[in-house]
């Protein structure tokens, strides 16, 4: 499976990286391997695959998330 997605990757214009998380996504919502053992097994690291952002909503949601805790800390500022 590694290998297949090397060589898509690579034609697309993908990184590598990129395209195993994307499997291990994918293999995460089916439930039966875990995230760890899928990056052991892939030679990446768990954390960069919690890092990627659509696994945690996009990057639109990391910045909704910075502007709410922003105007939360200047009401309580002063």
């Amino acid at each position: 499976m590694l290998a297949a997605h090397l060589g898509a990757a690579e034609t697309a214009g993908i990184e590598w990286k990129a395209a195993v998380y994307q499997e291990i996504e994918r293999q995460r919502k089916e439930g039966e391997l875990s995230v760890q053992g899928m990056c052991d097994v892939a030679g990446v690291g768990r954390a960069g695959f919690y890092r990627v952002p659509w696994v945690k909503g996009g990057a639109q949601g990391n910045m909704d998330l910075r502007d709410a805790m922003q105007r939360i800390a200047l009401e309580f500022s002063s």
